[in-house]
């Protein structure tokens, strides 16, 4: 992964003498949750990051999982709890937020336009976009592929971990501990669930409420160090989605 890639702090962890060693703590998604959920590959269907589905047509990511990914060049797969399987579509648009920063990890927020609509089913569909502030203390539910162990592969089957929502304030707390950390912002949002959380892989991935989308994985202390893994607020981006779409669309 490149230097902006989510949980890059792996290095950084290993110099301070963490134990990166440990469970993520999900478990495997049951039939039919998760029909937002998008695994991002390459054209030989290798995952690499997660997303969300918006519309028959756009798919939301983190900003970083777009680096060095050009349109065509990788696929957007839906409708299967495996990473091996599920229907790919080619991306046929990359438009990463005009402000992302990949050493801050400002504005870490993609939209992708797929080359052929998304097929909706009883296993597919979109999430709601979210427009509200979401306080502190809520369930939210995190979905994704990403490493169990660490170092360690992908998992093979979609994994879903229920997570508590934090202030930012206390996200804060938690990370200033790290001179290393990115900034945590008022467009960020935070959860943690302890001894577990979001690993390599899981970039992108949707956090939900219902079917509300409230984030996707930006960046966090690999892996499951409870320190608060930190999400992109979509209610922060939700003009920008829908302006940038709309602009596209026209």
């Amino acid at each position: 992964m490149l230097r902006a890639t989510v949980f890059l702090l792996v290095v950084i962890g290993a110099v301070l003498g963490r134990n990166l060693q440990r469970i993520v703590g999900g478990q495997d998604a049951e039939v039919g949750q998760g029909k937002y959920q998008v695994s991002l590959r390459t054209l030989m269907n290798q995952h690499f990051c997660g997303g969300a589905i918006l519309s028959a047509s756009w798919v939301v990511t983190a900003g970083h999982c777009t680096l060095g990914k050009k349109p065509g060049e990788f696929l957007a797969a839906v409708g299967s709890r495996s990473v091996n399987d599920g229907l790919g579509y080619r991306v046929d648009y990359v438009f990463r937020h005009p402000s992302f920063d990949a050493h801050t990890l400002t504005d870490d927020i993609a939209l992708l336009e797929t080359e052929a609509p998304i097929v909706f089913s009883d296993l597919v569909q979109p999430a709601v976009l979210g427009q509200r502030i979401i306080p502190e203390g809520l369930e939210a539910l995190l979905t994704g592929w990403g490493q169990q162990v660490y170092p360690g592969s992908v998992s093979s089957t979609l994994q879903a971990l229920s997570m508590v929502t934090m202030s930012n304030e206390e996200c804060r707390k938690k990370h200033s501990v790290d001179p290393y950390s990115p900034p945590i912002r008022d467009t960020n949002i935070c959860a943690i669930r302890e001894n577990a959380g979001a690993c390599m892989g899981d970039s992108g991935s949707p956090l939900v409420l219902g079917n509300e989308l409230v984030g996707i994985v930006s960046w966090g202390v690999p892996c499951a160090q409870n320190f608060g893994d930190v999400f992109t607020r979509i209610s922060a981006y939700r003009e920008w989605i829908i302006e940038s779409i709309s602009a596209k669309e026209m």
